[in-house]
Formats: C-alpha cells, structure tokens, sequence
C-alpha cells in the first residue's frame, strides 16, 4: 500500500502589539509579541491530530525606510497529539522581509 504524503494548510489569526524601542541610525527598532489561534486542514485527513490550535509569539523588527526585516519565534500551548505518550506543539521561528508601499 502507498502512503499519500501527509500536507498541513493552517489559517492563523494572530493579534499583536508593537513596541518602539529606539532609533540607531538609520534603523529604527521595534519588537511585536501577541497571541493567536488558528485551524489547520489536514489532508489526507487520515491521522487523529488536533486541527485547533493557539500559542504565544515574539519578534524584533528592523526598519529601513519601506523595508521590515524580521526575526521571530512561535509557541504552541496546545498539544495537538492525542496520544498520552507523545507531544505535538507548535514551535516555529520566522524570519521575513516585507516592503511597505504608501509610507
């Protein structure tokens, strides 16, 4: 029997807050933490995972001009196995750069 390769899509919806914390010329830093919750679709929906899930995340950003560049790290506070002996929490870092147009 071939098994299908297992692909997770998630939809997340985070809430953040962002802090000022100085400028060095010409960069100017802030750090961003919050919360969020988000649903994953699994397919093919063969395995009893959660597909509800929440966490905590934070990050530091560097702004240059129209330019972000950010670092950050995502935590699950749920265990998404329901097996008594195994764990499964949502343990991510990030890394991104993103241009903001209409600055």
């Amino acid at each position: 029997m071939d098994l299908l390769p297992e692909k997770e899509y998630r939809l997340r919806l985070p809430v953040d807050a962002e802090f000022y914390l100085g400028r060095i010329f010409p960069i100017d830093w802030r750090v961003r933490a919050g919360g969020w919750g988000g649903y994953s679709f699994n397919l093919p929906k063969e395995t009893n995972m959660n597909n509800w899930d929440a966490g905590l995340s934070a990050s530091i950003v560097a702004e240059v001009g129209s330019f972000d560049f950010s670092i950050g790290y995502i935590r699950g506070l749920i265990n998404r196995n329901p097996a008594a002996f195994a764990s499964s929490f949502t343990n991510m870092i990030l890394a991104s750069i993103r241009l903001r147009i209409g600055d």
